[in-house]
């Protein structure tokens, strides 16, 4: 579980940098999908692992704001 989470989150965002560069209304629903995608698994992993909280929320914040940056200016940059 650990893998496909990371590879969720890798995807996301790497598709979030194509998204930032080359926005369009699908790949925005694709973007929110992932970062979903990558929540529901992180939570899973955090409940079922007993990880160390701090740390876990501490990282999804990080992954949270980049991926918020490129997805917010991407829809600004369509609303132009």
């Amino acid at each position: 579980m650990l893998f496909i989470h990371i590879l969720i989150a890798s995807t996301s965002l790497i598709f979030s940098t194509f998204l930032f560069f080359s926005p369009s209304q699908t790949k925005l629903k694709t973007s929110y999908s992932l970062v979903a995608l990558t929540f529901i698994t992180g939570t899973y992993l955090v409940l079922t692992t007993h990880s160390n909280l701090l740390q876990t929320c501490l990282t999804g914040l990080v992954y949270l704001g980049i991926t918020s940056f490129a997805t917010i200016s991407a829809r600004q940059k369509l609303t132009i």
